[in-house]
């Protein structure tokens, strides 16, 4: 499923240490258990908290950007260009997952810049690249002639994830867990060069 590019202003901010904030303070990162044989007790003593998707070709654990939340707190999904409109089975089962059955209070779609997947082929014709090529084409239409094609790609990117995040927005699932225990979207974009993740905040949720 094709979504449009956002036609919003948005800013590209650091992200906070205390970005995610938890309903329940014992959720947040608690002291560690002593080591236990017993690896089903361990199980349910840890509860993801997190939903993160990200891209298989992102090449690092770039969830360290969450210095506030374990590991053990973050339930990963990743598929190529992190991808959730497309509709696919995986990505649409782990985000039922996180939201109905762990009720997680964080989705976090994170997107990488200098993604090979997000590169235009013409020659893909796979439906999972076809509607990036689409994409590529409306953010072509939007972008000043005179830019760098790196600040095209970069730019094209944020608002790939921003796009992503939408669609992500409008689903009743998602919407339901934003109204009964105010579940928080999140866009990131992971800079290797900087070996961190910056945010993208749209002009309507400015403080």
């Amino acid at each position: 499923m094709t979504i449009p590019l956002p036609s919003l202003r948005y800013s590209v901010q650091s992200v906070p240490a205390n970005l995610l904030q938890f309903n329940n303070p014992s959720t947040s990162s608690p002291p560690s258990p002593p080591p236990s044989r017993d690896s089903t007790t361990n199980a349910q003593e840890t509860k993801e908290t997190v939903l993160w998707i990200g891209c298989s070709d992102s090449l690092v654990s770039e969830t360290d950007a969450l210095t506030n939340v374990k590991r053990s707190e973050i339930f990963v999904h990743r598929n190529l260009g992190n991808r959730v409109s497309v509709g696919d089975t995986s990505s649409g089962s782990a985000i039922e997952w996180a939201v109905d059955v762990l009720k997680v209070q964080h989705i976090i779609i994170c997107g990488h810049y200098d993604c090979h997947l997000l590169e235009e082929s013409e020659s893909d014709s796979n439906n999972w690249y076809r509607d990036i090529i689409q994409l590529h084409q409306e953010s072509d239409a939007l972008e000043p002639p005179a830019q760098s094609p790196q600040s095209r790609n970069r730019h094209f990117t944020e608002l790939y994830v921003l796009s992503e995040v939408e669609w992500l927005r409008q689903q009743p699932s998602v919407q339901r867990a934003m109204k009964e225990w105010d579940c928080q979207i999140h866009a990131f974009v992971y800079d290797r060069d900087q070996n961190s993740c910056v945010r993208l905040v749209p002009e309507s949720q400015m403080k």
